[in-house]
């Protein structure tokens, strides 16, 4: 179990909108330089995940990159911003930056 858990703030240096990851780790809120929500989602929640392993995962790797591959089809285009999740029971995803649209990748 995660004890302690704070808030995590990453930034996109181009556009400086920021992704606040809340103190939960279930919940990313997007936020515009003028600090004007953009989208909010719990990926897990909102896209219907089934429950795999345990029952309330959270999100235990947030970083931010390109889309470099097109694995995934014509839902997103290479080179695309996105924020890679991945969960404490070994679930894993991205979402869009510019709409908050998660694309779930697996488990494993």
């Amino acid at each position: 179990m995660l004890r302690n858990i704070q808030q995590v703030i990453i930034i996109d240096s181009i556009t400086n909108n920021y992704y606040v990851l809340d103190s939960t780790h279930t919940t990313i809120t997007a936020y515009s330089y003028s600090k004007q929500i953009i989208w909010k989602t719990n990926p897990r929640r909102d896209n219907h995940l089934p429950e795999y392993r345990r029952p309330n995962p959270v999100i235990t790797y947030y970083q931010i990159g390109e889309y470099s591959n097109n694995r995934v089809g014509n839902l997103i285009k290479r080179g695309e911003k996105v924020i890679s999740i991945g969960y404490s029971n070994s679930q894993f995803g991205l979402l869009v930056l510019k709409t908050g649209k998660f694309i779930f990748l697996g488990q494993d």
